[in-house]
């Protein structure tokens, strides 16, 4: 059987005798795609593989804050009666603010706690993912702290409402190792939110309790001044309860806003200094009963599912196969085009 000529006039290849030797050749072409395709399944097999692992926390439910709805009350109750004495700053408001237990309040402090990244650099170093000697100073640990948190990541749901959570990601070298990773790293971070919470309302009630003793003092000091003044006048019951003085025929009261506290009696004045001296606080102390107890309870702060985490390979395999398939083919077809062209001039020589 003659062989279809591959050059027409101008060695112009016709569209359909292009065909036929491609189709000729189709064994030749697919051998070539299988050879490129295992070299392209060799090639990514050697590929480290990395693993993006992501998780959604969310705020906790309002059902577990009810526990702290006193202590709340009491931090707003405490703003309030100082804000008759003398004006809030913004800073000052935002700590009363922060320092309230609440769903909103627990993940913003979640947020800031998780992005420190002490937790994260803590777990790498418990689980020997960073060596010890490179956090002898300060200075190394920060750049420890700088190179792995480009690893992990974190960005709200909702851009325009951080109140719905956030997406925690880490990109890791391994999936097991990357799941224990990030798993440790959110609990660390929801214990010291744990810690971190009581540690400030316990500070709270201590400079709460000193703010109400130095005002109490300061307190006994006028009363016994007063006591004493009272004894060297020998008043010893009330002279204050009304004292009429007249001006003009017009009876004016007097209040003991207005004259000498003395004039209540020593009598009197002792005993309330003595009231004084044997306050117990109860109201600080039943508040510090309730968070003592709070602290035993197994409180969720935040909400996060760890068996939720997903976990997606940053390595597509399908795409180098589908790469590899392309150039197999690609090559195959242009190695069957030039055979049949080396051919034809072979042939033409020998004719």
């Amino acid at each position: 059987k003659k062989k279809v000529p591959l050059y027409r006039y101008n060695n112009d290849i016709e569209f359909i005798e292009m065909l036929q030797i491609i189709w000729n050749g189709k064994v030749k072409i697919f051998l070539i795609t299988i050879i490129f395709t295992l070299i392209g399944v060799g090639y990514t097999s050697k590929i480290p593989n990395s693993f993006k692992l992501s998780i959604t926390i969310q705020p906790s439910k309002n059902s577990n804050f009810v526990k702290f709805i006193p202590i709340n009350q009491m931090l707003i109750s405490s703003l309030l009666n100082n804000s008759t004495q003398k004006h809030f700053t913004n800073q000052q408001l935002e700590i009363n603010q922060e320092l309230q237990v609440n769903e909103i309040t627990m993940i913003d402090r979640f947020v800031k706690e998780f992005l420190d990244f002490e937790e994260f650099i803590n777990v790498l170093e418990s689980n020997s993912y960073i060596d010890e000697n490179t956090l002898q100073t300060e200075i190394e640990r920060q750049r420890q702290m700088l190179k792995y948190s480009k690893l992990l990541s974190l960005q709200r749901l909702d851009e325009t409402n951080k109140d719905l959570g956030y997406v925690i990601k880490l990109i890791w070298g391994d999936s097991e190792e990357g799941l224990k990773i990030l798993s440790e790293t959110l609990n660390l971070t929801k214990i010291n939110l744990h810690k971190s919470v009581f540690k400030d309302l316990d500070y709270f009630l201590k400079i709460k309790k000193e703010i109400k003793i130095s005002e109490n003092e300061s307190r006994i000091l006028f009363l016994t001044e007063q006591s004493a003044i009272a004894k060297e006048l020998n008043i010893a019951e009330n002279q204050v309860d009304t004292v009429n003085l007249p001006q003009d025929k017009i009876a004016v009261n007097v209040t003991t806003n207005n004259i000498g506290y003395y004039l209540q009696g020593y009598k009197a004045i002792d005993k309330e200094i003595s009231l004084i001296e044997n306050r117990e606080y109860k109201d600080i102390k039943k508040i510090k009963e309730k968070i003592e107890i709070l602290k035993t309870e197994k409180i969720n702060l935040v909400d996060y599912n760890l068996f939720l985490i997903s976990v997606n390979s940053l390595k597509d395999e399908k795409k180098y196969l589908y790469f590899s398939i392309f150039i197999g083919i690609i090559f195959g077809v242009i190695y069957v085009i030039f055979s049949n062209i080396l051919g034809q001039n072979k042939l033409n020589r020998k004719n």
